[in-house]
């Protein structure tokens, strides 16, 4: 089985009616004026939208465990609800949501 590291997914798409994920890791080289590295495409998962609310199901599951374990907490800005590891990680990176798709908004 073939496994693939990833930091996040850089953007989420619909096309022909599959979802398409792209997935990014982190790479070595300059920082950004915030500091953070730069990310390079590594993977892209496309699924159907069974496929795709069947993983959400399963990831969601996964996210209330780790948040019943103390894992994860739950912070709410303004305008949307982020999870973010918890207070045993030093500074970890706060979870981040899709971006630049034209197909959520």
């Amino acid at each position: 089985m073939k496994q693939t590291l990833i930091d996040g997914i850089q953007e989420v798409s619909i096309v022909s009616g599959l979802i398409r994920m792209d997935l990014f890791s982190y790479t070595a080289g300059a920082r950004d004026e915030q500091n953070k590295p730069p990310r390079e495409v590594v993977e892209r998962l496309v699924v159907s939208p069974e496929g795709f609310l069947q993983m959400y199901n399963t990831l969601d599951k996964l996210v209330r465990q780790m948040e019943g374990k103390g894992l994860l907490q739950r912070r709410q800005p303004a305008d949307e609800t982020l999870l973010q590891l918890g207070a045993e990680q030093d500074s970890p990176p706060p979870v981040q949501r899709a971006q630049g798709s034209a197909n959520f908004a």
